[in-house]
């Protein structure tokens, strides 16, 4: 086994035993921190009375000028680099620079900073166009750690719909040919007709915990395909949960993030009602979807996110910070090596070409 695909199976044995969150010593359940009864089982727990943890510890930050993302993170003194681009072109923030971050729930890191890089090294090199010099520009310096905002939603949805249903029936017609011997036969085949029918009735569900992201720096589909996160892990947020992390407070507001969420459910809508809907085949299906009963959460995410550039162009790779999944991300491709491939296919045709000619 090289040495590569040795630190690759370290890594993920490391993540396969990350410390548990805390759980009911009765059934299992995860259990929240600072509650005194399972909401499971109803067992009684003996805890230490709650430490107030003060004030925000996150009071410091920077702003990227480079691709515009803010960060906040805790006061002292602290080299930057911006976590969306690798840039170190920043300006530093304070205090009433820094936009509000009360989120209602938070889901610690659970993947170290050491587990992290072991499996972002194999990862920047993996590939045979990958060039070798990227590991220069992949600085590990530059993996960070930071949580992110997700808006969740859970709404009831009701529509109104209507359709044309179609039922297929059969009749028989004989077709008459004319064999090789010169013979006329015939031959019974099966016309299928299609009868429509209006229909139009009602259809109602419900949504639960939808993630749609409060991040601008991250976008959507690049934050959720390390995903699914098991929030059932959620705990209610704590400043210290954040300390010595990064964090980005969220830019995407509440009204825009729950429009994103039902211009989706109501496209899931029209595929419940599809396979809802009775008949052998439909046409012309329109509905007409409300929303009720919605309820929302600011929840932060764990993310540990590489960015760097190489001759010009922006790389990044993310990493679950919870289970250690990571995305799959670009790498540098090498104009040297594909050009060597190039060149040999070529060859390799021509030698051909010429000993055909022979």
């Amino acid at each position: 086994m090289s040495a590569r695909r040795a630190a690759t199976a370290a890594s993920d044995r490391q993540i396969q035993t990350l410390s548990p969150a805390l759980r009911c010593p009765s059934c299992g359940s995860p259990a929240e921190e600072g509650a005194v009864v399972c909401t499971v089982c109803g067992m009684a727990w003996n805890v230490p009375a709650p430490v107030d943890p003060g004030p925000s510890i996150l009071t410091a930050g920077f702003s990227c000028r480079t691709c515009g993302a803010t960060v906040v993170c805790e006061p002292g003194p602290r080299s930057y680099a911006c976590a969306f681009c690798g840039s170190t072109y920043v300006a530093e923030m304070r205090g009433e620079g820094l936009a509000a971050l009360v989120p209602e729930f938070v889901i610690p890191f659970q993947v170290s900073r050491e587990q992290a890089t072991r499996v972002f090294d194999p990862w920047c090199h993996k590939g045979f166009f990958t060039p070798r010099d990227v590991r220069k520009a992949a600085r590990m310096d530059k993996l960070q750690g930071i949580y992110l905002p997700f808006w969740t939603f859970s709404m009831r949805a009701d529509s109104t719909w209507e359709a044309a249903i179609g039922e297929w029936w059969y009749s028989d017609r004989s077709k008459t040919y004319t064999d090789v011997a010169g013979k006329t036969r015939s031959k019974k085949t099966q016309i299928r007709h299609t009868e429509w029918h209006p229909l139009q009735g009602r259809h109602h569900s419900w949504h639960f915990h939808t993630l749609i992201s409060g991040s601008r720096g991250l976008p959507q589909d690049e934050a959720l395909a390390v995903g699914p996160f098991d929030l059932l892990e959620m705990r209610r947020y704590r400043p210290e949960y954040l300390a010595g992390w990064l964090a980005e407070p969220f830019s995407v507001s509440r009204e825009e993030a729950l429009a994103a969420c039902q211009s989706a459910f109501r496209e899931a809508e029209g595929e419940r009602i599809r396979a809802f809907l009775p008949g052998d085949t439909q046409s012309g299906i329109e509905w007409t979807t409300t929303f009720s009963q919605v309820s929302e959460d600011l929840l932060l995410l764990p993310f540990w996110i590489g960015a760097y550039t190489y001759r010009g162009k922006l790389y990044r790779y993310v990493l679950n910070g919870q289970t250690g999944r990571a995305a799959t991300g670009t790498r540098p491709k090498s104009p040297v090596k594909i050009g060597a491939v190039v060149a040999t296919v070529l060859i390799l045709l021509l030698l051909i070409v010429v000993l055909s000619l022979r």
